[in-house]
């Protein structure tokens, strides 16, 4: 789990309390679930996989009710040597559903392998009254397979966890594909999902702008998704003031059975984050994939949360934030394997406990954006731990101190600041403090900050304000 010599999970023992990027992919087959008017049911027939043996997905002689189409739901049937290939006949093919399971037990779970067809496009739609039948379930030790130099496109548009899950077996192999969730989806992954290797992306451009919001939740694995091929997970922006969100819940893990939700040996895998990414609930879990924060994007812990790994796109550390939120609440630890950057956007903490950034390795580094403690409510005078080293070479600091110094807010950095000109040390937006205040308890060097709104002197351990 943890390559570090430290466990990440140990550390996270308090309990807490945009312009959307284009997918640059082209030319690559597409599976699709919508949403269906719910006030209008069609009936829905359902299809299975009867030849027993692999075959070509046009071929209605390995169909038992006809190949799948807009008013046909596919269930797959077949053991571990049975390939089912979508061929050139189902570009462009829309079908009511795609599982792998026959929730009335007749015929046996798929075990074989769904294999994607260049450049085809398949659309599956999801019924909210048929949660059995439609949508895109992926919930039998099965796999589905990209053989194409030119990769491949999942897409699911619609409907809720009742409808789209993956709970089991392989979502991507061979060479890697994309699946994207999109048109007001709700998408579970749980249970024994094993690996993902396609390319994770939540919310698309062009697909359900009037539909509702996408997630993407984990939720109740009893063991880790393995992300494989040096795959992604890219939550895109927001659009028409709809939001893309990748979700790890209270409940994200089973205990006793998987306590790391992701994992990954790919040394660039990474989570892209343009809208939100949210940790909630309470406990601890960790990623090892780090995470990489654009502008208008927000990371939100309300709970633990460890991330094991960086990479180059991060800046070789375990949170890269360009842009947007961090937002801690509650007294949240969260665990770094190698440092967090914080370059643009915000750093807030919410509330009177103590957030803390644990870092097993690295720096915490503030070049820029700007860090605010208690940002809720200024008068709950709230801390943030730093547990490590600081360099603090930009940015502003906004601090606020009650009136003869008896309520202030406190930054603690327990291995050493470093500061330099450019930061900025901003007190009460104004002046007026009326008695010093210490920055840090722990040993500060280097340039001192450009301070507003107060004097700055060093003092044993730290460096303080006082009123100008």
């Amino acid at each position: 789990m943890n390559i570090f010599g430290r466990d990440l999970l140990s550390r996270l023992r308090r309990r807490p309390d945009r312009t959307p990027r284009r997918s640059p992919w082209q030319d690559r087959a597409v599976l699709g679930v919508e949403r269906l008017d719910e006030r209008i049911v069609p009936a829905v027939t359902v299809t299975h996989w009867t030849v027993g043996a692999s075959g070509i997905w046009s071929n209605a002689a390995n169909w038992d009710n006809g190949v799948p189409d807009a008013t046909h739901a596919a269930e797959l049937v077949g053991t571990s040597g049975v390939t089912i290939t979508l061929d050139s006949l189902t570009t462009n093919m829309t079908i009511a559903g795609l599982t792998t399971h026959d929730p009335s037990g007749v015929f046996a779970d798929f075990t074989g392998t769904l294999e994607l067809a260049k450049g085809a496009t398949l659309t599956v739609t999801s019924d909210a009254t048929d949660t059995s039948n439609t949508g895109f379930k992926w919930t039998t030790n099965a796999t589905i397979k990209n053989d194409h130099t030119t990769d491949s496109i999942l897409l699911t548009g619609g409907g809720s966890t009742a409808n789209n899950k993956f709970s089991a077996g392989t979502i991507g192999s061979g060479n890697k594909a994309t699946l994207y969730i999109a048109g007001g989806t709700d998408f579970l992954i749980s249970a024994s999902a094993s690996a993902l290797g396609d390319d994770l992306v939540i919310g698309k451009d062009d697909q359900g702008t009037a539909s509702g919001n996408n997630w993407v939740t984990f939720h109740n694995q009893t063991q880790t998704l393995a992300i494989n091929g040096g795959a992604n997970i890219t939550v895109n922006g927001p659009v028409s003031s709809l939001d893309n969100w990748l979700v790890f819940d209270t409940d994200t893990t089973v205990p006793g059975m998987a306590n790391q939700a992701i994992s990954t040996a790919a040394s660039s895998s990474y989570i892209n984050n343009y809208d939100k990414v949210v940790r909630s609930g309470a406990g601890g879990i960790s990623i090892d994939t780090p995470i990489y924060n654009n502008s208008g994007s927000e990371l939100q812990l309300t709970a633990g949360l460890g991330v094991n790994k960086s990479n180059a796109t991060t800046g070789n550390n375990s949170i890269d934030q360009q842009g947007g939120t961090t937002d801690l609440s509650g007294g949240v630890t969260l665990a770094l394997a190698q440092g967090f950057l914080l370059n643009g956007g915000y750093l807030l903490t919410y509330g009177t406990a103590t957030d803390t950034i644990d870092l097993i390795g690295g720096t915490m580094t503030m070049s820029g954006g700007t860090l605010q403690i208690s940002a809720d409510n200024t008068a709950n005078y709230g801390q943030l731990t730093v547990q490590g080293s600081m360099t603090w070479s930009g940015g502003t600091y906004q601090t606020y101190v009650q009136t003869g110094g008896v309520g202030r807010d406190l930054l603690n950095v327990t291995s050493g600041l470093t500061t330099q000109a450019a930061a900025t040390l901003r007190v009460n937006g104004a002046s007026g403090i009326g008695s010093w205040w210490v920055v840090t308890y722990a040993s500060q060097a280097g340039a001192k900050p450009t301070i507003i709104g107060a004097q700055y002197d060093n003092v044993p351990g730290g460096f303080a304000v006082k009123s100008s």
